[in-house]
């Protein structure tokens, strides 16, 4: 059975995420996969989709809930008050800081492929194992951006697009680049007929 790191952002009500918990029900179900998911931000009783995670899929926060908590807490305060910026920059700092903590999380695991469901691992350890989403265009990254998400694409095995203009888009841009694939999200659409076997 193939172990799967699957590493997503957050698990507040979000299109995105709900998507991303889509994904790991439909691994889980195949029954073909281990999986763990890997969840950046604990947001505590903003987890609003903790329960859909399946039972036996196991889960780890990289950000504890202490640090997401003051800084949510001080991101509403601080647009009435500017005091309230210094403790929120503080926690924004905490959190960017924590959230390193992937790297060493990551290496202590025995895993066969990754899945960066928002392409945010850091590069260090992007290698053939990680397949990553790419959920917005390329059209407006500055030159620095685009040299970075290069370095990006030439380590990882593939790249994730949403739909036929970004995959021209990442091809004209890296020519390089041999396998993109298109993906619709899980929930925009239901199968009329299933198969247990390989359709060609």
């Amino acid at each position: 059975m193939k172990k799967i790191i699957f590493y997503t952002d957050s698990l507040i009500m979000g299109g995105a995420e709900k998507i991303a918990l889509d994904y790991v029900k439909m691994l889980n179900e195949s029954k073909k996969f281990d999986i763990t998911l890997l969840i950046n931000e604990d947001n505590g009783e903003e987890n609003i989709l903790l329960d859909k995670i399946p039972k036996n899929v196991s889960y780890q926060f990289v950000v504890e809930k202490e640090i997401m908590k003051k800084l949510n807490f001080y991101r509403r305060k601080k647009q009435k008050s500017f005091i309230c910026k210094i403790p929120y920059n503080y926690y924004l700092a905490k959190r960017r800081e924590r959230r390193k903590n992937i790297i060493d999380i990551i290496s202590k695991m025995n895993y066969d492929y990754i899945i960066d469901f928002y392409n945010i691992l850091p590069e260090n350890i992007i290698d053939e194992r990680v397949i990553s989403w790419q959920h917005m265009t390329i059209k407006e990254y500055q030159k620095k951006d685009l040299n970075i998400f290069e370095k990006r694409l030439s380590k990882m095995r593939y790249l994730v697009v949403l739909n036929e203009e970004m995959k021209k888009e990442i091809l004209q841009n890296f020519k390089w680049a041999d396998i993109v694939i298109k993906s619709a999200a899980v929930a925009d659409y239901k199968p009329k007929e299933y198969s247990k076997e390989k359709i060609i």
